[in-house]
């Protein structure tokens, strides 16, 4: 089976506006990270800080959970 494989042209000529990537600094980034925090934050618990997840982690989907337990969803059907 062959491989597939994508190379993007780094040539700031075949871009329009050149090369507008290099004249990107930190603090351009800021937004970005917060509203990514802001997104992540909404799926972590506000007593632990972790993530939810399901579990168990293979097989049929029992529950929502963070590590503390203060969220435990039950994802089953009632009766199943």
């Amino acid at each position: 089976m062959g491989h597939f494989s994508m190379e993007i042209s780094a040539n700031p000529g075949s871009v329009p506006g050149g090369n507008q990537q290099a004249d990107l600094k930190k603090e351009d980034f800021g937004p970005v990270v917060a509203a990514f925090r802001e997104f992540t934050s909404s799926y972590a618990c506000d007593t632990c800080g972790e993530m939810y997840s399901v579990s168990p982690e293979r097989g049929k989907k029992e529950a929502l959970r963070c590590g503390c337990g203060k969220l435990n969803l039950n994802l089953l059907e009632k009766g199943a």
